[in-house]
């Protein structure tokens, strides 16, 4: 089955599973370069920011580069289409999840035009919580992470940055070409994302989210 598929795939295939060093900047010239993978899914998927389809076409990329045993030419699917349904499956995992987010978004707006809104953002209450929830952010970024890059890198996670750009000029590494850059930031972000994760950054948020609640109640039993 693996004779339908192009010479040239399997042989760059041989190289990723070599992890030759040319593989990866090899498999990216084709995909991107000779297919012209960004510009088609990003005439597809419109509605989508160009820097999310990015993110997710070299994501694909290099983690094939990383794990090439995934792909199995035996099966009969070339190269470039088995790295066209990754890409897919995450770009409409991406539009699905912004269409949920969107359809939330129009819930509460419905829900605060017909007078349920019972949140004053501008209140000296929500005021003193969203400071008491940076303060303990701050210390929690802090004695997690000993230096200061670590530090930037953890606050940009935390604010759901996602531009490559961003992170690699943080990191100096804009001199790099852009897959390398994307590699690296990656590994930066995946590291960093771990030890957030192994943190109690999450029990901190849902504290935080319990003394608004609680401060809340309290305005309205002094309003009663």
């Amino acid at each position: 089955m693996s004779n339908q598929i192009p010479l040239f795939e399997l042989t760059l295939f041989e190289k990723l599973n070599n992890h030759e060093p040319t593989a990866s900047s090899e498999l990216y010239q084709y995909v991107v370069k000779e297919k012209k993978i960004l510009a088609l899914y990003e005439n597809l998927y419109k509605d989508l920011d160009k820097e999310d389809i990015w993110t997710i076409v070299t994501d694909s990329i290099l983690n094939l580069t990383e794990v090439p045993n995934k792909y199995i030419p035996e099966k009969g699917t070339s190269l470039i289409n088995f790295i066209k349904m990754d890409i897919e499956g995450d770009l409409k995992n991406l539009r699905d999840k912004q269409i949920r987010n969107k359809n939330k978004f129009i819930d509460v707006e419905l829900s605060e035009s017909n007078g349920n809104r019972d949140i004053d953002y501008d209140t000296p209450e929500i005021k003193i919580v969203h400071k008491e929830i940076t303060n303990r952010l701050t210390e929690a970024v802090n004695s997690i992470f000993g230096n200061e890059l670590d530090r930037h890198l953890a606050w940009l996670i935390l604010d759901e940055e996602r531009k490559t750009e961003v992170f690699a000029k943080i990191l100096n590494l804009e001199q790099l070409p852009k897959l390398e850059q994307e590699r690296e930031v990656k590994r930066h972000k995946d590291r960093i994302k771990k030890r957030l994760e192994r943190s109690n950054i999450s029990i901190i948020l849902c504290l935080s989210y319990c003394i608004y609640l609680v401060k809340r109640e309290e305005r309205k039993d002094k309003d009663l």
